[in-house]
């Protein structure tokens, strides 16, 4: 009887030993760790599907996946309109799963817009100067601010070719800086800037 009873226990320890080794987190997988950074979008990587945010410590490239959500604000967007908002603040939530960072969610700040005509522009003091309809506005571009005359991305030091165009201007609601100048130039001044007329052409 007694050897009955030794014998039952010994099974039992075995199966609650068998149990537990399969209950161990080396078998059930541990749960991806969580971070939040704050920076800059700094670019897209479309060959890695990854965005690059430039935080204190560095550039950080974040691979975004179909589980990740984009918002401006409160408007979700899409990743395809991502290139609309370089040179934005962001906050994003990054999963670190097996050492590669993951974005979960990134909220990018809003932008302020500002229409105009380009007064001036001084490339000393990297000033630009809008006739905004209701009065005149100063603002001064950015080192990461980027100049774009449709569509072309240009040097700041071309915009004095565009004065008297409207151009619209997008400032950070985080912080104020300029992200972008978009110069919209009449047809009238992409012809005078892009060939001769056929005056000259003669001449």
């Amino acid at each position: 009887m007694l050897r009955t009873v030794l014998r039952s226990l010994s099974s039992l320890a075995i199966l609650i030993i068998t149990t537990t080794a399969w209950a161990s987190p080396l078998h059930i997988g541990r749960a991806p760790r969580v971070k939040t950074e704050r920076g800059e979008l700094r670019g897209l990587d479309n060959t890695s599907h990854a965005l690059v945010l430039r935080t204190a410590a560095g550039d950080e490239s974040l691979r975004l996946t179909s589980k990740t959500i984009l918002r401006e604000g409160a408007h979700v967007i899409q990743s395809d309109d991502l290139w609309k908002f370089v040179g934005h603040s962001a906050k994003a939530r990054v999963l670190l799963s097996k050492g590669q960072p993951v974005l979960d969610n990134m909220i990018i700040s809003p932008e302020h817009v500002t229409r105009g005509q380009l007064v001036s522009y001084d490339a000393g003091s990297r000033r630009l100067v809008l006739d905004a309809g209701q009065g005149q506005v100063v603002l001064t571009l950015a080192p990461s601010s980027w100049i774009l005359v449709h569509p072309t991305l240009i040097d700041p030091d071309q915009l004095p070719r565009f004065l008297g165009q409207p151009v619209k201007v997008t400032t950070s609601m985080a912080d104020g800086h300029v992200i972008s100048v978009w110069v919209k130039p009449e047809d009238r001044s992409i012809n005078e800037h892009r060939r001769p007329s056929n005056r000259e052409g003669e001449r």
